[in-house]
């Protein structure tokens, strides 16, 4: 799926795991930064095949937020915030 940073805020770490699933994957950002406007691919394994995901997103600013339950077998593009 695509990021898209619609925020005013660098994006500096994100967190996706199935919906089903009580905890946090690594950070699929790695070293890198998503800064405010710009958008990134993430790819990452599904061997669940599950559909629904979790993202949790940290800003630069110390801000965190969650988006639940992403359908990403229907979504390309997943807009924050």
């Amino acid at each position: 799926f695509m990021l898209i940073n619609n925020s005013g805020m660098t994006i500096i770490n994100l967190y996706v795991s199935p919906s089903n699933v009580g905890e946090w994957q690594e950070d699929v950002l790695g070293h890198q930064v998503l800064y405010p406007g710009e958008a990134i691919t993430i790819y990452f394994d599904n061997y669940s095949g599950d559909c629904y995901w979790d993202l949790m997103v940290f800003t630069e600013d110390g801000g965190q937020d969650t988006l639940w339950g992403a359908d990403l077998c229907s979504l390309y593009e997943v807009y924050y915030p």
